[in-house]
């Protein structure tokens, strides 16, 4: 059951309200919200967001040369909260500039597949120690939020997509729920990956690149059955890997669940 929001210009975000959680209560609509990047948002859509879903939150996942291209617009009675869960240096590659072909970069190495390379991304964004911090301070202002909060990245895919995992599984959401939510980006952004397969090989002539153009465009639920299995073999439970893994408190996790579970 994914409800993606009836917005003209915004084609990946939706609400996570009506996902079972924790003791078979279901998630909050018009709560939790997650997405791409609000600058094609129409103004129909802005008005849906402040109105209809009283958004009060909007969490920023994106690196500042992303955020310069194509900035969120300014929203009366929101806060924004902005924190880049990928570094410059993520992949050791300096990135002065937030483009396809840094992207196309990390594909230089034709011994390393892109599926791997995508894996350990998500891996990373998991469980790196300068994101342990970041994802304590979403926790912390989603569980603050007097209305709707949202997080995006730019597609509202890979960095997103982990935000969303994150929070699903602490509200105690299945696995295979989460997976499926995850993978569901790829029905609504299937456009831009059609386009992608039929243009893109007329641009990009190195094999390795090109494939790695599509594995950059898609969703890989075994990224995130990865996380999963080594949550399994390093951690008791839920309520033990957010509080090792960022310092989240299991009585934390309860208020959330209180708060955002019906």
């Amino acid at each position: 059951m994914v409800r993606r929001l009836k917005c003209k210009g915004l084609k990946n975000t939706r609400d996570l309200g009506g996902y079972r959680g924790a003791g078979g209560r279901r998630i909050l609509p018009r709560k939790l919200l997650r997405g791409e990047a609000l600058a094609n948002a129409a103004p129909a859509d802005i008005r849906t967001l402040l109105n209809d879903y009283r958004l009060k939150l909007v969490i920023d996942l994106r690196m500042d040369a992303e955020i310069g291209d194509l900035p969120d617009p300014a929203l009366p009675g929101v806060r924004f909260l902005r924190r880049n869960l990928l570094d410059d240096s993520f992949f050791g590659i300096a990135r002065d500039e937030y483009s396809i072909e840094t992207w196309l970069s990390l594909f230089d190495d034709p011994t390393v597949s892109p599926e791997k390379i995508f894996s350990d991304m998500y891996f990373k964004l998991a469980f790196d120690e300068r994101v342990r911090p970041i994802v304590k301070e979403i926790f912390d202002a989603i569980l603050d939020c007097d209305g709707a909060a949202l997080w995006h990245c730019s597609a509202g895919k890979d960095r997103a997509g982990i935000v969303t995992m994150l929070v699903l599984y602490a509200l105690g959401v299945d696995r295979e729920t989460i997976i499926a939510d995850y993978v569901a980006t790829r029905r609504f952004t299937f456009p831009d990956i059609l386009k992608v397969r039929l243009f893109a090989p007329t641009r990009i002539h190195d094999k390795a690149k090109l494939k790695g153009a599509n594995v950059l465009m898609d969703v890989d639920g075994a990224y995130l059955r990865r996380i999963f299995r080594h949550i399994d073999g390093n951690f008791r439970d839920e309520f033990d890997f957010f509080h090792r893994q960022y310092d989240i408190p299991p009585a934390q996790l309860l208020r959330l669940r209180e708060k955002y579970l019906e």
